[in-house]
């Protein structure tokens, strides 16, 4: 093997383990949130009430921000004919028509569950 292949080799083992560490941090981190944590408490109260709103313009029009990059990212795949982007916008639109299809199915076969019943709420 030449010199350049071990390099290149090396570089690409630090990135996957660098992707692992990420991903288990970040792993770490939403399974802290579901947990009140002292660690969260302290963190909330770090932040300013000046800069309460972001959170909540980030979830109310975030959605929005991502379809525009996706319906993007599918147009140009579309015009570029770029087949590997196409079939993973495919198959995303694939699984949100599916899974919602699916769960919607299955809670009209099952019926409502008597243990969550609660008065004046319909179930369809």
């Amino acid at each position: 093997m030449s010199e350049i292949q071990i390099k290149d080799q090396k570089k690409s083992g630090m990135a996957w383990r660098f992707i692992i560490i990420l991903l288990f941090a970040l792993m770490v981190i939403a399974i802290l949130f579901i947990f009140d944590t002292p660690i969260w408490q302290a963190a909330r109260d770090l932040v300013e009430p000046d800069y309460l709103y972001l959170p909540e313009l980030f979830t109310h029009w975030g959605v929005y921000l991502f379809y525009l990059i996706f319906g993007a990212i599918l147009s140009y795949a579309f015009i570029k004919k770029n087949r590997k982007l196409v079939k993973i916008g495919l198959a995303y639109i694939k699984a949100q028509v599916v899974f919602p299809g699916c769960g919607q199915t299955i809670k009209g076969s099952t019926g409502p569950c008597p243990a969550r019943l609660r008065p004046g709420i319909r179930f369809f």
